[in-house]
C-alpha cells in the first residue's frame, strides 16, 4: 500500500512510532513523497492496517493500494527563507512561503527554536531538479496573525 505522511515526520521517526506500538512487521519504505508500507513477514499489509485503522489514520491519509502511476521522483531540498518578521515566525507561514515550490516537510531545529532570526531553513519535498531561487512577496499586518 501507499500512503501520504499525514505530518512531516522522516521515514526513521514514523518507524519508530509504528515499532512503538508494537507493529514490528509493518516496514515504511520512502518512495518519492510517499512512503510504501509492507509486512517484512509475509502478513497481509490490509489485514494489519485494517486491525488499526485508527492508529495508522493519524500518522497517514490517502491510504491505497500501490500502482504504477505512483512511481514519480521527488526530491528533499533545503531552502533559506530570508526577511521573515518574528510575529509571522512559524511553520504555518514557512509552509505558505514554499508551497509554489514544493512541500513542507520541516523546519530545521535553529528555525524552531529561534536561535538565529536572520534566515530559517526549512526542508521541502520537490519534483524540480533545478536550484531553486526564488522570492515571494507577502503583505503582514502588525499583530501576530500567526
Amino acid at each position: 500500500m501507499v500512503d501520504s505522511v499525514v505530518e512531516g515526520d522522516s521515514v526513521l521517526a514514523l518507524q519508530q512510532r509504528i515499532e512503538d506500538a508494537g507493529f514490528n512487521q509493518m516496514v515504511v519504505t520512502p518512495m518519492g513523497g510517499r512512503v510504501f508500507l509492507h509486512c517484512n513477514n509475509g502478513e497481509d499489509v490490509w489485514k494489519v492496517f485494517n486491525d488499526a485503522v485508527h492508529f495508522f489514520g493519524m500518522l497517514f491519509s490517502d491510504i491505497r493500494k500501490w500502482s504504477e502511476a505512483d512511481v514519480r521522483y521527488e526530491r528533499g531540498a533545503w531552502l533559506r527563507i530570508y526577511g521573515t518578521p518574528v510575529h509571522a515566525w512559524s511553520d504555518k507561514f514557512f509552509k505558505l512561503c514554499v508551497s509554489t515550490a514544493g512541500r513542507f516537510l520541516h523546519a530545521d531545529e535553529c528555525t524552531v527554536v529561534k536561535a538565529r532570526l536572520d534566515f530559517a531553513r526549512v526542508l521541502i519535498s520537490t519534483p524540480n531538479l533545478e536550484i531553486l531561487n526564488f522570492s515571494v512577496e507577502f503583505l503582514l499586518m502588525d499583530v501576530n496573525m500567526f
